[in-house]
């Protein structure tokens, strides 16, 4: 069980923000809400595009460090030239993770309330799958919240049948596993 302690948290920087804006804009096919429809949809495409683009980059920045620009726009850069075919649930480049991002809307609901959620045509044997909440934050800036994981065996047999993650593989993000305390040591004191 994982507990508030273990969701590992991660600024974007309004430079950051401009790279992962550009590369959102990059994304023009008309793609499709899982939890908006008809035109609500239309009006945030751009947003959820947004959204799940600073998703992406946040796991990646806390898996990768400054190495994370690099992998970014290698990632990106495939998904653009084949954007009519999908990622193949590949958010890191020829690595079976997919990270589930969703705009954190309500800031006083607790992290741990909110649940993954993997649609049918997202799921893969074999795949993992990492929860991100992000907060839009003023100054264009951004919080990713990497809440923990879970593997595509531990999904639900069966998808949701009602709420707004109907058809929805629904895993409660209290069933995740935590990610590993790893932490970047660039800017500690080497040893003499």
């Amino acid at each position: 069980m994982i507990h508030q302690h273990d969701i590992r948290t991660v600024s974007i920087l309004p430079w950051e923000m401009n790279l992962v804006r550009t590369m959102a804009a990059t994304w023009d096919y008309p793609g499709r809400s899982n939890i908006r429809q008809g035109d609500d949809r239309a009006g945030t495409l751009s947003t959820d595009a947004l959204v799940g683009q600073i998703g992406t980059y946040g796991g990646l920045k806390l898996l990768y460090g400054a190495a994370a620009i690099k992998e970014y726009l290698t990632t990106r850069w495939h998904a653009n030239r084949h954007k009519f075919q999908g990622d193949g649930g590949s958010d890191v480049d020829a690595l079976n993770l997919d990270f589930k991002a969703s705009l954190r809307r309500d800031v006083s609901k607790s992290l741990l309330s909110y649940s993954l959620a993997v649609r049918p045509r997202e799921r893969y044997d074999g795949w993992v799958y990492a929860l991100a909440l992000v907060d839009l934050l003023p100054e264009d800036r951004a919080v990713v919240h990497v809440i923990g994981w879970a593997s595509a065996d531990m999904l639900p047999k069966e998808p949701a049948t009602d709420g707004p993650l109907a058809g929805a593989f629904v895993l409660p993000a209290r069933e995740l596993h935590p990610l590993p305390p790893f932490r970047w040591l660039y800017f500690e004191r080497c040893a003499a």
